[in-house]
C-alpha cells in the first residue's frame, strides 16, 4: 500500500517538493464527525477562490494509516481538483498501528455522513457529492460507494467514484503483511467478505473509476482493479479502468497528467 512500500520514495518526493500547499483557498474549515476513545475524528475543508458548488471527499489514507503526511505526500493526485473549482473535504480515519480496517471503514462512513449534512452550509450540493482515494484510501471510497444496500441507496450516496492503485478485495492482502510491526489483517477473519468492495458489486453502483498502474508490486492489478472492473461491467455498471505505465508510486509525468485528465472527465460527466 502506497505509505508502507514506497516510503523512501515518497519521502524524497516530500522533501524536494515541500510542505506548504499552493494552491489559494478562499477558507479552510476543521470540522469533527465523531470520537474514538477519546480521540476526534476530523476533515478539513479547501474551498477555491471559485467553487463549482461540487464537493470531493478525498479519503486521506496510504497503508492504512491517516495523517498530514499522507495528504501532503498525494498532492499531486488531488491539487488539480482545487484548481478546477472543487471544494475538498479531506477525511481522516482512525489508522494503524491502533487501529485495524474496520475501524477505518466504520469511521469512514461516519465522516462522509457528517460531510452530507453539513455539505450544503459551505454551498455545496449534498445530492451530488463524488470521492477520491489512493491506495488504502481508495480501498476506503469504494467500500463506502459500493457497499450500500440497494434497498437503503438515496439520491444522498456518492454520485461518482475515483480509486487509484485500490485494494478491491482484503483476500490479496497477504495475512502476515505488518505495518510498525502489525498485521494489517489482525481482525476476525469473518468480517473479510463484508469489508471487501468486490463483493457489493449491484446495478444501482454509482459510476466508478479506476487507474492502476500496470507495474503496481504492492496492489495487484489483475486480483484488485481488473476483477473489479469486470465485476461493474457485467452489472452494466458505469465504470472505466485506466490502465497505466507505472508501479504503486507517485505517478510520474505524462502518466499523471493522464490521470487528471480522466478524473475530471469522470466528475464533470458525472456529478
Amino acid at each position: 500500500m502506497l505509505r508502507t512500500h514506497t516510503i523512501s520514495v515518497l519521502v524524497f518526493w516530500a522533501v524536494i517538493s515541500g510542505v506548504a500547499f499552493s494552491q489559494p483557498t478562499a477558507s479552510s474549515k476543521h470540522n469533527v464527525y465523531g470520537h474514538r476513545d477519546g480521540m476526534a475524528m476530523y476533515y478539513d475543508v479547501e474551498v477555491p477562490v471559485e467553487s463549482n458548488g461540487l464537493g470531493i471527499v478525498f479519503i486521506v489514507s496510504g497503508g492504512f494509516v491517516s495523517g498530514i503526511e499522507n495528504l501532503t505526500i498525494t498532492k499531486p493526485f488531488w491539487e488539480v481538483l482545487l484548481a478546477n473549482g472543487y471544494t475538498l473535504f479531506q477525511l481522516y480515519h482512525p489508522g494503524m498501528p491502533t487501529y485495524r480496517i474496520p475501524d477505518a471503514v466504520q469511521a469512514v462512513e461516519a465522516g462522509i455522513e457528517h460531510i452530507r449534512l453539513h455539505a450544503d452550509s459551505l454551498g455545496i450540493d449534498p445530492t451530488r457529492l463524488g470521492a477520491l482515494g489512493i491506495s488504502s484510501g481508495g480501498y476506503l471510497a469504494l467500500q463506502a460507494a459500493l457497499s450500500i444496500d440497494p434497498v437503503e441507496r438515496s439520491e444522498n450516496d456518492l454520485k461518482a467514484v475515483v480509486a487509484i492503485m485500490p485494494i478491491t478485495d482484503l483476500r490479496t492482502i497477504p495475512p502476515d503483511e505488518t505495518l510498525f510491526g502489525v498485521r494489517h489483517m489482525d481482525f476476525d477473519p469473518a468480517l473479510i467478505p463484508g469489508l471487501s468492495p468486490i463483493n457489493f458489486v449491484t446495478p444501482d453502483d454509482p459510476p466508478t473509476l479506476l487507474i492502476h498502474g500496470s507495474r503496481d508490486a504492492v496492489v495487484n492489478l489483475q486480483s484488485n482493479s481488473q476483477a473489479l472492473e469486470r465485476l461493474l461491467n457485467q452489472s452494466v455498471v458505469n465504470s472505466r479502468l485506466l490502465i497505466v505505465d507505472a508501479g504503486h508510486e507517485i505517478f510520474p509525468e505524462p502518466v499523471m497528467q493522464l490521470s487528471h485528465e480522466a478524473m475530471l472527465e469522470w466528475f464533470e460527466a458525472h456529478l
